[in-house]
């Protein structure tokens, strides 16, 4: 295992620095898009289906991207050309005479969702149909590269009716159903549980290609996109076809409020295996020469506590990535194959 490096910051005692900042505001104009079925018998409610169709473009320093030493064009097949797709793909098969539903189906394609949700948060602050209304949001965000019949299911208890339902539909379809039941998430299901819509996240994990060039159709799963897709379209109509609207359920978030991506000054560099049950954080893999993989950290790892506090998932680790600066160290506790390993990570 690698030795733990200790940051070298210090503190200058009796010292002041001035500094000027000239600030350039880049403005632009986005849109969602998007498409609408009349219900048979809607009496005014909607489900709302729908996946984000902006990327990273070029790549750069100015971008998330995971490669900021080249502009190279990110077509970002699995994020998210694979929810758009999926997405187009559901209006076509809804807009079928013979599959018409009674509710009215609303599908968007979400601009500038990696500037932060913006495109969703617009829709649900305007939106065509009242949220109030809105029986559930469907999100599909990276649903392209579905392996060993895993689907992660986001926002599993943003009703109560939800989880037992998609487990009665997987009879049918035969995945193994990881649910993170926090309806709170990176990704455009996020604006609508906000506003009080019961939202799903449908996604198939991250993976070493993540906001990377090599995100491209060559490692597409086509087939188990088809088979993800059939499983949305019959928990639509299980919707559909309830009497009463799911009803929305604030979830009970481990983390404390406004624990997420916003205000984090430092990174581990880890991809987290989403599709997982272990107790903590599992690790899919780490970025090279990051700060987890300077310490030692591996993939494969679990982190169950940071700093002695414990780790049940991503949430909790967001949060407690936010108590850090750059120069700090933090003690993280990870299991390896039943082991419990004590790292210094130099942040």
């Amino acid at each position: 295992m690698k030795h733990a490096k200790r940051s070298l910051a210090f503190e200058i005692l009796d010292a002041s620095a001035e500094l000027s900042v000239d600030l350039i505001r880049d403005e632009a104009t986005t849109a969602n898009v998007i498409g609408y079925i009349k219900g048979k018998d809607s009496k005014g409610k909607c489900i709302v289906l729908g996946g984000h169709m902006d990327h990273l473009g070029w790549g750069g320093y100015n971008t998330s991207s995971a490669k900021k030493d080249t502009h190279a064009v990110h077509n970002g097949a699995d994020d998210n050309a694979s929810g758009t797709v999926g997405m187009m793909e559901l209006a076509k098969y809804f807009a079928h005479p013979d599959r018409q539903l009674n509710t009215d189906l609303i599908f968007i394609g979400f601009g500038a969702e990696e500037m932060g949700v913006l495109g969703s948060t617009y829709y649900t602050n305007n939106p065509y149909v009242a949220n109030e209304n809105t029986l559930c949001m469907i999100n599909m965000d990276m649903i392209g590269r579905e392996h060993n019949s895993s689907l992660v299911v986001f926002g599993s208890e943003s009703s109560p009716v939800f989880e037992g339902a998609l487990n009665g539909i997987n009879h049918k379809h035969g995945f193994d159903l990881v649910f993170n039941k926090d309806g709170i998430g990176p990704s455009d299901h996020g604006p609508f549980y906000y506003k009080g819509v019961p939202a799903l996240f449908f996604f198939t994990g991250t993976h070493k290609d993540y906001h990377h060039p090599n995100d491209d159709w060559q490692f597409i799963n086509a087939p188990g996109e088809v088979k993800i897709l059939n499983y949305i379209a019959d928990f639509t109509k299980y919707v559909d076809g309830l009497e009463e609207a799911p009803v929305y359920q604030k979830v009970k978030s481990s983390a404390p409020k406004g624990a997420g991506k916003q205000g984090l000054k430092v990174k581990f560099g880890i991809t987290p295996e989403f599709a997982s049950n272990a107790k903590g954080l599992e690790i899919k893999a780490v970025t090279p020469d990051g700060s987890a993989d300077r310490a030692g950290i591996q993939g494969g790892d679990v982190i169950v506590a940071i700093d002695g506090k414990e780790i049940v998932g991503i949430r909790e680790y967001m949060y407690r990535l936010q108590a850090f600066k750059p120069g700090d160290v933090a003690n993280v506790t990870v299991m390896r194959n039943d082991e419990k390993i004590e790292i210094e990570v130099a942040l």
